[in-house]
């Protein structure tokens, strides 16, 4: 997983998912009782993709290089496969929630998803009308 969220979320210009700490928000995550249906989900999509990788290179996604990792994800990404396409949508939905979360949360390590959208958490204080 950590592999292709940082292919999704790549530390070449700035930062990325490994500053962000996605794996910890992937661990939380997928401890949750709301997504508990999906983690065989997960599973089969990352042995999935390990094993296109296996074929075309001979070794699994997280030994590959970089250009050879974005050729696998393309290729699971260009099947005509419903559970492809929803493995997909559910890892780049998890990569960006993980940079972009509350870091109670495990991801956004040190606010860095927060920082690079510009984004300032202010706490409003409410009160009464009387003051």
């Amino acid at each position: 997983m950590r592999g292709l969220a940082e292919r999704i979320l790549p530390s070449d210009q700035s930062v990325g998912a490994e500053e962000a700490g996605l794996i910890t928000y992937v661990d939380w995550v997928v401890r949750q009782p709301f997504f508990a249906h999906r983690v065989d989900q997960l599973i089969a999509g990352i042995e999935f993709l390990d094993s296109i990788a296996n074929h075309l290179w001979q070794r699994p996604f997280r030994d590959c290089s970089s250009d050879e990792q974005d050729v696998a994800i393309r290729t699971l990404a260009e099947l005509a496969s419903p559970p492809c396409h929803r493995f997909l949508r559910c890892v780049i939905n998890m990569t960006l929630a993980g940079f972009l979360c509350d870091p109670k949360y495990g991801g956004n390590l040190n606010k860095v998803g927060w920082t690079y959208i510009g984004f300032e958490r202010r706490v409003v204080q409410i009160c009464d009308r009387n003051g």
